[in-house]
């Protein structure tokens, strides 16, 4: 099934008081690539916008309808879109985007939603209970970007130590001399190089 037909389907079962977005792909090489031009925003695949509060009843819907049948959580990841930023015509505001892979093993189709929240009050339902591997998923995107997934089950840093503070990829987030005591300092091979042609 195409984005567009399942984009029809999420909103006849959600009500026309849910706003739920569709975004085709532009094609490589088309005339309407050419027209954005070297930073015109492309998406690579089409996807489905969901407002946050959603999340729960879309997703639900997009795993359990059998003519879906999402029942794979490729991926779950988080995007820092800060305002004026290389992509400000998608959003003129700081936000994140929590972005979902879902993947069909019945149909074989693909689906890409994404949830767009306020960089200052990033919450977001968990979809654990619905997909397992997203408890993982959802830590992660916590732990380096510092979105709040309500309702989840063990909300915790996952590859950093609980006591770090803030959450690295996001773009303004600035790197300390030191962390915790241990020095950030990284030490270049080219320099070494150098050191070693000189007979250092």
């Amino acid at each position: 099934m195409e984005t567009r037909q399942i984009w029809e389907r999420l909103k006849g079962a959600l009500g026309g008081g849910v706003e739920v977005e569709c975004t085709d792909a532009v094609a490589a090489g088309s005339e309407e690539e050419k027209a954005l031009g070297k930073k015109g925003y492309r998406p690579r695949d089409p996807f489905l916008t969901v407002q946050a509060e959603t999340v729960p009843a879309a997703m639900a819907f997009l795993r359990d309808d059998p003519d879906l049948a999402f029942d794979f959580l490729q991926c779950l990841s988080a995007v820092d879109y800060p305002a004026g930023g290389a992509l400000a015509e998608l959003s003129a505001d700081d936000k994140l985007a929590v972005v979902y892979h879902l993947y069909s093993y019945t149909h074989r189709h693909l689906l890409v939603v994404k949830v767009f929240v306020p960089r200052g009050a990033p919450l977001v339902p968990t979809v654990s209970d619905l997909w397992p591997v997203a408890n993982w998923h959802e830590r992660e995107a916590y732990d380096l970007f510092g979105v709040i997934f309500e309702g989840h089950p063990d909300l915790r840093r996952i590859m950093l130590p609980e006591e770090f503070e803030g959450h690295p990829c996001l773009k303004d987030y600035v790197e300390r001399p030191t962390v915790m005591g241990i020095p950030t300092t990284r030490y270049s091979g080219l320099g070494l190089l150098g050191k070693l042609s000189d007979g250092g």
